[in-house]
C-alpha cells in the first residue's frame, strides 16, 4: 500500500480556495497534526492541545477517491488529524525567517509534549 511517512510539515503557501482568509499566498505556514476546532468540550476549557475534532473527523470522511472511484477515508494518510491539509485549522501562520526544518518540528514536538 503506497505510505506518506513522517508527519512533521512547513512551508509556503501558494495558493488558497475562495473562502480561505487565514493564511494568503506567499505565507509561511508550519502543519499542525492537532489541529484545533475552536468548538469542543476541550477547546473551550482553554486545552486545545486535547481536541479530537479533526481527527475523529479525519477518520469518518471521506476525502479521497481509489482506483475504482470509491469514496475511502484513507485514514492510513490522516491518521494525524488535519495535517494532510485537509483542515484549514491545521495551518498556521508562521514568521517568514523561522527556516522550514525547525518549523516543521513545532508542528509535533510542541503538541505532543503538551499533550503529556
Amino acid at each position: 500500500m503506497p505510505a506518506v511517512l513522517g508527519h512533521e510539515g512547513a512551508g509556503q503557501v501558494i495558493e488558497i480556495g475562495d473562502q480561505v482568509t487565514a493564511v494568503a499566498p506567499g505565507q509561511h505556514v508550519v502543519i499542525s497534526w492537532t489541529p484545533a476546532c475552536g468548538n469542543c468540550a476541550e477547546c473551550m476549557r482553554g486545552q486545545p492541545f486535547l481536541c479530537l475534532t479533526y481527527v475523529i473527523e479525519g477518520f469518518n470522511t471521506p476525502r479521497f477517491t481509489l482506483g475504482d472511484g470509491t469514496p475511502h477515508s484513507a485514514w492510513r494518510l490522516r491518521h494525524l488529524g488535519g495535517g494532510d491539509g485537509g483542515a484549514w485549522q491545521a495551518v498556521i501562520p508562521i514568521a517568514d525567517d523561522v527556516p522550514f526544518d525547525v518549523a516543521a518540528l513545532l508542528g509535533c514536538g510542541i503538541p505532543t509534549a503538551s499533550a503529556r
